[in-house]
């Protein structure tokens, strides 16, 4: 057999071949693929099927190789805290049983992954430099953290069947099911690699490349809930009926929805009302509805009985009931926020042509404006804190694009951006716990991060030995009611490294 190589991106991938003369033609009577080559010389290629193995051009046959371990170290100084600290999260919200439940994959990889996602904002082809001098090298001796085997990893992790296994152990150790309150948006996530999900796409006037990320949260506490992929370009409107489908094939029995404008359509509503789901949302402003109770109501409703104090922030307010939309018997709730609409004439006045003072008069009378509708009646004082629950989500979001590894995102097919997406997921939940907890201390995660990386450890090949803790990581470990050892005792197993 003659090997023959040929390149692909950055990589030098192999054949072997047998060919024959037949009159003045050479015909190739036999090709095999060989993978990806580790050491030509050596005849030492890596494919899926055997892994890294030796080949033999005169016989054809193949010997696998064992991947080479590392010698125990004699002494080394690792960061510590980080990665000790999130792995005991993981376990008090039983993270690693759910990861432990998906068949077929590297679980200590997954894990250690999760890990990276949270303390680094970095490509994965950084991981294996940031494993090597953390913590996690020593917890998961068995982790695989090079670029190749990351992208192996996503892709096993990113078929729905994954997806499903995880999420149904994680609902296993939470409180969701029957009358869950819920809020559901959508985001975009950069992503300039092409893919099938990826569109230039215009939302609320912003234009970007990007695919788009679904996610439910927990009204109470915003504990993530689900997430799913769609094409940058798509519509909220059209997705709602398909995530309250997903949601209950899993048994999350929703009770109410909170919705931004975005998903307001008759269709919609209507879809609400039959699946018995209670809902506060914001009325499209090309709806008919909104229309005539803009017609009906804005004249006089800046009065002193509407006026009310929501936060640092005014509002006119003027429920209206009985308003009929679709058939359905909704209750609405007309409002101007009157701190949105100085805003607006302040930027107003600071255009370069600003209007002159009738133009500008008759442009504010629509600022702030906006209305609330509900399948159920609410106190005035009551739907502005409900409907403003909102923010949590876009706070969630905040968390997610800033405290996980999440975009931009560096994958080209669809099953490794589903897993980038799933390892992500998982550190927001995470992320979300520590965010509670830390909710009354003014310090961000990646403050508190890096105090804990500031904790070192002296490893050695039975044993690592933490060492102090300065204020914060101190003050991490008793709000996550932590206790840090003195000495960690390393498994026969565990010593490879």
């Amino acid at each position: 057999m003659v090997i023959t190589t040929y390149a692909k991106g950055k990589a030098i991938y192999a054949n072997a071949s047998k060919s024959k003369r037949v009159g003045k033609k050479v015909v190739k009577e036999e090709q095999v693929s060989l993978g990806r080559v580790i050491d030509l010389g050596k005849h030492i290629f890596q494919n899926r099927k055997y892994g890294v193995y030796e080949y033999d051009p005169e016989t054809g046959s193949i010997r696998k190789l064992e991947a080479e371990r590392k010698k125990p170290l004699s002494f080394r100084c690792i960061d510590f805290g980080d990665s000790f600290f999130l792995s005991e999260v993981m376990k008090s919200l039983h993270i690693d049983e759910a990861i432990d439940s998906l068949e077929g994959i590297d679980h200590e990889s997954l894990k250690a992954l999760v890990l990276f996602y949270l303390e680094c904002q970095a490509p994965n082809t950084s991981a294996e430099d940031w494993y090597e001098g953390n913590y996690a090298s020593v917890l998961y001796p068995d982790a695989r953290m090079d670029g190749q085997r990351i992208s192996e990893l996503l892709r096993a992790i990113g078929t729905e069947e994954m997806k499903s296994s995880f999420l149904k152990a994680y609902y296993s150790n939470e409180t969701f099911g029957e009358g869950t309150k819920v809020i559901i948006d959508s985001t975009g996530i950069i992503n300039n690699v092409h893919c099938q999900f990826t569109t230039i796409c215009n939302h609320n006037g912003k234009v970007s490349t990007c695919l788009r990320l679904i996610t439910v949260i927990r009204e109470d506490d915003s504990k993530p809930v689900y997430f799913r992929m769609i094409p940058g370009a798509s519509l909220d409107s059209a997705t709602l009926k398909k995530t309250l489908i997903e949601l209950g094939k899993y048994g999350i029995k929703v009770s109410l929805a909170l919705l931004d404008a975005g998903y307001c359509t008759l269709q919609n509503l209507k879809r609400l009302t039959t699946m018995d789901i209670d809902f506060i949302t914001r009325l499209d402003a090309k709806m008919k509805a909104y229309k005539e109770l803009k017609k009906k109501y804005f004249s006089g409703l800046e009065v002193k009985e509407n006026f009310i104090r929501y936060g640092e922030r005014y509002f006119y307010m003027k429920p209206v009931e009985n308003v009929v939309i679709e058939n359905q018997k909704l209750f609405a709730y007309v409002c101007i926020d009157c701190t949105s609409k100085a805003y607006d004439l302040i930027r107003m006045g600071e255009r370069k042509k600003a209007p002159e003072s009738g133009k500008a008069y008759d442009e504010m009378q629509s600022d702030g404006f906006f209305i609330l509708i509900s399948r159920t009646k609410h106190a005035r004082e009551d739907i502005l804190p409900k409907y403003y629950l909102r923010q949590k989500i876009e706070q969630s979001y905040d968390l997610v694009k800033n405290e996980t590894n999440i975009q931009p995102i560096r994958n080209h097919s669809e099953e490794t951006i589903n897993g980038h997406l799933l390892v992500s997921f998982i550190s927001q939940i995470v992320s979300q716990e520590i965010q509670d907890r830390f909710k009354d201390e003014n310090i961000s995660q990646e403050r508190l991060l890096l105090a804990l990386r500031n904790q070192k450890a002296e490893a050695y090949p039975s044993e690592v030995l933490p060492l102090e803790t300065k204020r914060i990581a101190t003050l991490a470990y008793k709000k996550m009611k932590i206790t840090c050892p003195e000495t960690i005792k390393i498994p026969m197993k565990k010593r490879c490294r």
